[in-house]
């Protein structure tokens, strides 16, 4: 494996966990001194045909890794080379590109924050290292959800001596109910909404709908 001189570091990723824990601890020592040795261009042989075969995937993968970190290396040191984008033309604004949703940008709304003084140097790692694992995604969706759910409970509460436990709980439980994707709640997703004129409507359908005799689901949400 072709060793650049400034780069001091690889990707090991979270899934070899599941391969290293199929072999023995012995097994598992020999295939990560072999690891070692080949990131660090010792041309190292595995006589274990076993180790052989789990090697292979990591090989290939750090390949993969190697040549992404090469092509950034090469973009940006001929970035370098051009000394950066050149100035802009002052007789000749550019054109606002999209929305700036920092309100405090002097700039304004509309226009770009302008060029980095030097141009971006190379990580010492791939871009991999950057990337948000899975399960952090997902509990930071969940968390999200759940102060949604909160929030959205606090504005029911002035409304339970008027309606009632029971019908506001039932509102809460239909109108927090989250998308395929547990990015949104159910109110979120509505053109309008108005808490006191959506909750009326609610109890006046719930009074119809006991009236003719219907049993209504009950929800076990504590509001």
């Amino acid at each position: 494996m072709a060793k650049s001189k400034d780069k001091k570091s690889f990707v090991l990723y979270n899934d070899y966990e599941e391969v290293f824990s199929m072999l023995t601890d012995e097994e598992a020592g020999k295939l990560i001194k072999h690891i070692l040795a080949y990131v660090n261009n010792k041309n190292p042989s595995l006589e274990d045909r076993l180790l052989q075969v789990t090697f292979e995937p990591i090989r290939l993968q750090m390949g993969r890794d190697a040549k992404k970190y090469e092509a950034i290396c090469e973009r940006n040191a001929i970035n370098g080379a051009k000394g950066g984008r050149p100035p802009k033309n002052p007789k000749k604004p550019k054109k606002p590109t999209g929305i700036n949703k920092n309100p405090d940008n002097p700039v304004g709304y509309l226009g770009t924050q302008g060029n980095p003084s030097e141009p971006k140097k190379a990580d010492t790692d791939t871009d991999t290292d950057t990337d948000i694992s899975y399960m952090e995604k997902k509990e930071k969706k969940e968390k999200s959800i759940k102060q949604k759910e909160i929030e959205f409970k606090k504005t029911i509460e002035p409304f339970v001596e008027t309606y009632g436990r029971d019908t506001c709980n039932e509102f809460f439980a239909y109108w927090t109910e989250p998308n395929k994707s547990k990015t949104k709640l159910r109110f979120e997703m509505e053109r309008a909404w108005d808490i006191s004129r959506r909750l009326k409507r609610w109890a006046n359908n719930n009074k119809n709908f006991k009236n003719n005799g219907n049993k209504e689901e009950e929800y076990r949400i504590k509001i």
